[in-house]
């Protein structure tokens, strides 16, 4: 495929993966409801919050000349208070977020209302045996804009997750600063030379739970590319197999328009005879003018059907030159189409959804957890002179520690913890509706081809009968038993049947389509096979 030889847009590697990796799909494992009833257990705690609510302890070290900088003898000293935190510690230990389970909004079938005995291929369209629609495929997958724009979102959700994963990390900055005063005495001049460092620790999950979430997402977005690989695949094919019954049709028109021109010539002869009236010799003429619009219509449907095909392979209209299409395949043996809790797990679309709620799962831990106390830690060494030959003669450290508790917020942090929750609900019931399309339409995909076969053959045994019937009235009107009239009507009839008949056939490979896509589960690219 054309990506971008940048190594970091590398294609995603499918979502087979998933499907090898993920365990059966069981909503009651997702920490959806997380009840804060452990958060009431610190009700009586809360009057020691307030004293407890900024604790700061630090820890400095200060061997600075007294000479040089005699201010900073005062500031010599060092202050440890951590009873205070250790406490704080103790007493939101019993905060931590409570999980409940459940119940999953689907329980999936045990079986499809049929199944067949062939071999689903990662690769669908490959089933037809059709060279040029492999090819059309291929080119599509590589070029086609709505899928290289639906790549580059699961880079941006893979740098959104390795954002929310870098607060796990310290900070580590340093500093460079320099102060000049004039007409102050020389010694109020300084330079000064440092690294800081800043870290908060996870205490209650908080930023493991939100970049979680995030990864969930950059998953779900990869998902989301599968599905409209899946999508592209089938709609190329669906208007290739357009073109190709368009193309068939427009033959079987001109040799219909032949055969109205062949009766109209051999009316025209038996009107010259007198044994035909001017009505029947007009009514053919119609019949062959509305052969030759249906014609140039057909014509129109296919420019208009390559310029939609030229779309989705990426190109302007007009790019894709005429090609020479054969007649429409026959339909492979019906897929095995195994067990919808197996289709569940396999969908790349249901997939989405389902690491969507647990990306919102992720995300309401965060917000309840976001209600405790947050510790975080800081350091900093320097060195600090009045000129350059002084500057690496004094050094300084110090070490802080940080522990915060809200008190009051206006019930801004359990309004979040509420909205998050609701989001986590929409997102179970639309994995729910997600698992029910699918199953849906792989259903609905097996009783249309079913009937559809049945309809190709009552078709075909009516164009067989409208023939008989046709060459018996020919024969009839020739020798002036039939009207013209019987016989306009029988080869009318015909040539409809003769036209549903081909139109019936391409629903059927629709219908397979639709059938294929229902089931497929992704497939790698060229790259992820290199």
């Amino acid at each position: 495929m054309a990506w971008p030889s940048n190594k970091s847009c590398a294609e995603p590697r499918a979502l087979k993966s998933f499907a090898r990796n993920h365990r059966p799909v069981r909503v009651a494992d997702l920490v959806a409801e997380r009840r804060t009833a452990g958060a009431r257990s610190c009700i009586a705690t809360r009057g020691i919050w307030g004293a407890l609510a900024r604790v700061h302890f630090r820890v400095m070290w200060v061997p600075v000349s007294a000479q040089v900088y005699p201010e900073n003898l005062a500031r010599k000293r060092t202050a440890i208070t951590t009873l205070p935190c250790l406490l704080a510690l103790v007493l939101t230990a019993s905060c931590t977020p409570k999980t409940s389970e459940i119940n999953e909004p689907v329980v999936a079938p045990k079986a499809f209302s049929a199944t067949g005995s062939g071999k689903m291929s990662e690769r669908f369209w490959q089933a037809f045996a059709d060279e040029k629609l492999d090819a059309l495929v291929q080119s599509a997958l590589a070029s086609n804009l709505d899928l290289k724009s639906s790549y580059y979102r699961i880079v941006e959700f893979r740098a959104m997750a390795r954002k929310e994963g870098a607060a796990k990390i310290p900070t580590l900055s340093a500093t460079v600063g320099a102060q000049l005063r004039h007409p102050v005495p020389f010694q109020n001049d300084y330079l000064r030379l440092g690294l800081e460092t800043s870290y908060e620790v996870d205490l209650w999950g908080r930023i493991a739970s939100a970049q979680k979430a995030a990864v969930f997402r950059a998953q779900a977005s990869e998902a989301d590319w599968q599905a409209l690989r899946i999508s592209l695949a089938a709609e190329v094919c669906s208007t290739w197999y357009q073109i190709v019954e368009a193309r068939a049709q427009e033959l079987l028109l001109r040799q219909q328009l032949q055969t109205n021109e062949a009766l109209l010539t051999m009316v025209q002869s038996l009107y010259d005879g007198g044994q035909a009236s001017s009505v029947d010799e007009l009514r053919q003429t119609q019949v062959v003018s509305d052969s030759k619009t249906r014609t140039l219509a057909v014509e129109v449907e296919i420019a208009t059907l390559r310029n939609r095909l030229d779309q989705l392979l990426g190109n302007v209209p007009h790019t894709l030159k005429a090609q020479g299409a054969g007649p429409l395949p026959s339909i492979p043996g019906l897929p095995e189409t195994g067990i919808p809790a197996d289709l569940i797990k396999r969908r790349p679309d249901v997939q989405s959804a389902y690491l969507l709620l647990q990306a919102s799962d992720r995300d309401l831990a965060s917000a309840i957890s976001n209600r405790y106390p947050r510790l975080s830690l800081s350091a900093q060494i320097g060195t600090r002179g009045g000129s350059g030959v002084t500057l690496f003669r004094d050094w300084f450290a110090t070490l802080a520690a940080n522990l915060i508790a809200p008190i009051i917020d206006g019930g801004l942090r359990r309004a979040e913890v509420d909205r998050v929750r609701a989001i986590t609900k929409q997102r179970l019931f639309a994995y729910g509706q997600a698992s029910l399309v699918a199953i849906r339409e792989v259903e609905d995909a097996l009783i249309r081809e079913a009937n559809q076969a049945e309809r190709i053959r009552f078709l075909e045994e009516q164009v067989a009968l409208a023939k008989q019937s046709y060459a018996q009235l020919e024969v009839e009107y020739l020798n002036g038993i039939a009207t013209y009239t019987d016989l306009l009507t029988t080869l009318s009839t015909e040539q409809e049947l003769q036209r549903s008949l081909l139109q019936a056939q391409r629903v059927a490979i629709e219908f397979r389509i639709a059938l294929y896509r229902a089931l497929a589960g992704g497939f790698e690219s060229e790259k992820e096979r290199q």
